[in-house]
Parts: C-alpha cells; structure tokens; sequence
C-alpha cells in the first residue's frame, strides 16, 4: 500500500515538473521569437511613430457684470488645421470647394511650404462639413480638425458695444507681438481688447504619438 501510495505521488510530481519545464521551454522561446527573430520588425514599426506636440489653445475668462451675473463665455466649436509639408494641390482643391475659399486665400495661410507645423485655416466649422472631410480624409494629406472654444455672448445687442469684439491676428498684430502666432484669436474692440491679456490666458501642450503619415496612434 505504501509503495503505491509512494509511486503515485512520484508520478504527480514527474507530471507536475513535466508540465512547469514544457511552460518554461515555451516562455524562453517565445521571448527569443520577439527578441530575436522578430525585432527588426518591431524596430521599423517604432521607427515609423513619432511624439508630436500639440499647442491646445487657452479658454478665454469669463465676463460678469457688476450683479454678478454672466454676460460672455465660450462654447465649442471646431476649427481646421493644415500642416504644410503634408497637404498637396488637391488638399488645397478640395478644401477651396468646401469652404468655399479661394485656393489662394489657403496658400497665403500655409505660406512656409515645407513646415511640420499645423496652421489654422478655418474657424467655427459646422459638424456636416466636418463630417463630410472626415468621410473622404485619405484624400485630403495634412488635414486636422480640433475642438476648440467660441466666444459667446449672452445678450449680445445689449452690450456689444462695450464688450467688444474677437478677431484673429493680422501681420501687424504678428509683428508687435512676438508671443502671437497664426489663428490666435485676441481682442480687437471694447472690453475684449482692453483686458485682452488677462482674459487671453496661457496656451497648454499635449505630446501624441503619430506615425509617418502624421495620424495619431492610440
């Protein structure tokens, strides 16, 4: 009886050792197979992505009146972004159709041909349009779409014409302000334009993984 009981569990363990020995044969091998034979595989799929950086633009403050009460916040809204090195004439075709502008309205915008860096050329984009580029946007290099915030007034004929108005940068404002870029949105007239650099706020960043086409990789 004891020897059987004692050869019965010889027999577990041999299975037992057996089973943990063929797990581990089939670990090592699988982690030679992505170490080695497949790793210039891997190393070309991680050369094709790369980190780009993304300026988010700061959401204008809030204006109350004297009661306390809301007169001027921001809604959402989506704009389009070029990156220059990336579009070709029919981006700039298709595009010209859509929004309805003229081609060289689009080229004076991306001005710097061979720049990486997206430049807004359409602002407050209604969701149809932007649906329609997005269905078709393999034919469209370069195109990108952010959600961003739009001004909004809450009565806007009773104090429009105190608190002004928005408007994006033109060459002068470019060259009297170094921290200006293309598409920023500032204050041109009344309460918008006096207390433009507090209500501007700051511009935030966001890193993202792209690969060589420039599309984002989750």
């Amino acid at each position: 009886m004891n020897e059987y009981y004692s050869t019965g569990i010889q027999t577990r363990k041999w299975v037992f050792y057996s089973v943990i020995t063929l797990g581990v044969m089939f670990l090592s091998w699988g982690f030679f197979r992505l170490q080695v034979k497949q790793a210039s595989i891997y190393q070309k799929q991680s050369e094709k992505n790369s980190i780009k950086l993304i300026t988010q633009p700061p959401i204008r403050g809030l204006i109350f009146d004297r009661n306390g009460e809301l007169i001027a916040d921001n809604r959402p809204s989506f704009s389009l972004y070029l990156i220059p090195a990336r579009c070709n004439q029919n981006t700039i075709n298709i595009l010209s159709k859509v929004l309805e502008m003229p081609p060289q309205v689009i080229k004076k915008k991306i001005r710097y041909r061979y720049s990486f860096k997206p430049v807004k050329i359409a602002r407050h984009v209604d969701l149809k349009t932007l649906t329609y580029l997005q269905e078709n946007i393999l034919e469209i290099p370069g195109l990108e779409w952010k959600v961003e915030p739009r001004r909004h007034y809450v009565y806007p004929r009773s104090f429009s014409h105190v608190l002004g108005t928005l408007g994006e940068v033109d060459e002068r404002d470019l060259e009297k302000n170094p921290q200006y870029e293309k598409g920023d949105i500032i204050g041109k007239k009344g309460l918008e334009k006096v207390l433009d650099q507090e209500l501007r706020g700051e511009k935030g960043i966001q890193f993202v993984k792209v690969d060589a086409v420039g599309r984002t990789v989750s």
